[in-house]
């Protein structure tokens, strides 16, 4: 189980958000999702131990998180194959221990034997993200933390990599939090959608998904989402008040 409860965070003497709490179960997906600024980062940032809360708790049973950024962050000077090993190398395993491990994973995430030697600038925006994810995924994680990592791809690659990572959670047996700002994307993979927003700080709505992350219909992901902008305060967030229009 992954909780915060009653978490404050202030910046500079601006608050962030009061007194937040969420629950997530094992083996659950859940997207938190709202505008920029209220706080969603700030809440993932607290689970992977990176900052600590001005006040209330963390409550995390998992032992082994690994996290995934909007950007890969991959080591210039080091070959694709060397950044997907970082996490290993960095505890002090052998690479003939995880050679083999490493190019399997590569397959599975799409990626050719040969884009393992290359540098990151030989790669596109997809294969650098595949990388990041297997860097990710190959120290074998029980909670995966995931900070909007396929914003900045076009829209079929991005579906493809959504369906690729939840297929790696569904199959591992992952518990994962999601940042998007994407509704049509938190329905597409999520077991729970968590919604935010800046005026009143905090969660402002919680919806369970009907049905599996990856096996959704579009026609039923477009009709949840259609609901989900008629809940007033989902509105709001989003900017989209008069859902008439939409």
């Amino acid at each position: 189980m992954l909780a915060w409860k009653s978490v404050s965070v202030s910046r500079m003497g601006q608050e962030i958000f009061s007194d937040i709490s969420l629950e997530i179960g094992q083996g659950k997906i859940v997207s938190l999702v709202g505008p920029s600024g209220c706080g969603k980062t700030t809440l993932l940032m607290i689970a992977a131990g990176l900052i600590d809360a001005d006040s209330g708790s963390l409550e995390c049973d998992f032992r082994n998180p690994a996290m995934v950024f909007q950007e890969p962050r991959l080591l210039p000077w080091k070959r694709a194959g060397d950044n997907m090993a970082f996490g290993l190398a960095a505890r002090g395993q052998r690479r003939a221990d995880f050679q083999h491990r490493i190019g399997a994973l590569a397959v599975t995430l799409g990626l050719d034997l040969r884009d393992l030697d290359k540098y990151p600038h030989e790669l596109s925006g997809g294969m650098r993200q595949r990388v990041a994810l297997g860097r990710a995924l190959v120290i074998e994680p029980d909670l995966l933390l995931l900070d909007e990592p396929f914003s900045a791809l076009d829209v079929g690659l991005r579906q493809e990599l959504q369906d690729l990572m939840v297929r790696q959670i569904s199959d591992r047996g992952l518990t994962a939090v999601f940042i998007t700002h994407d509704l049509i994307e938190a329905a597409r993979i999520s077991d729970v959608i968590v919604v935010m927003d800046r005026h009143p700080r905090g969660i402002v709505y919680q919806h369970q998904m009907s049905g599996t992350p990856g096996c959704r219909a579009e026609r039923d992901i477009f009709n949840e989402v259609g609901d989900l902008l008629a809940v007033p305060v989902v509105a709001r967030a989003f900017g989209a008040q008069d859902t008439d229009r939409l």
